[in-house]
């Protein structure tokens, strides 16, 4: 797996959020209002999915699921669920700090979703 710099995570993320705030508003949902929105994750292997997962929990997340290996590419899904604002984790903010977090594991944070 070849991680992008955290620049470029960082400017194809805020893009990313930018459309998914505009088509929840679209729908009338309440960016304000907390609801469960699904973080995902990246990892090359099982041992940095691994440490991805233990580094989240350590944040404080609490609903973190390791998936299996892909069967073409091995990448190894983390998702994690969490109860929240869309306008909080859409920010830029938050995306760098899990951009971050994401490659001090080698790792990478592929974005963000959750029902409308």
């Amino acid at each position: 797996m070849k991680v992008p710099d955290e620049a470029a995570q960082l400017e194809a993320l805020e893009k990313q959020s930018r459309e998914i705030l505009a088509r929840l508003t679209e729908r009338g949902v309440n960016l304000d209002t907390e609801r469960d929105i699904e973080l995902q994750f990246n990892a090359p292997d099982r041992a940095r999915a691994r440490k991805l997962a233990d580094q989240l929990r350590r944040k404080g997340y609490r609903y973190v699921f390791l998936g299996s290996a892909h069967p073409r590419t091995g990448l190894v899904a983390v998702t994690v669920t969490v109860n929240a604002a869309p306008s909080t984790v859409g920010s830029p903010e938050h995306a760098s700090r899990l951009v971050h977090l994401a490659a001090r594991c080698g790792a990478v944070h592929d974005g963000w979703g959750t029902s409308s």
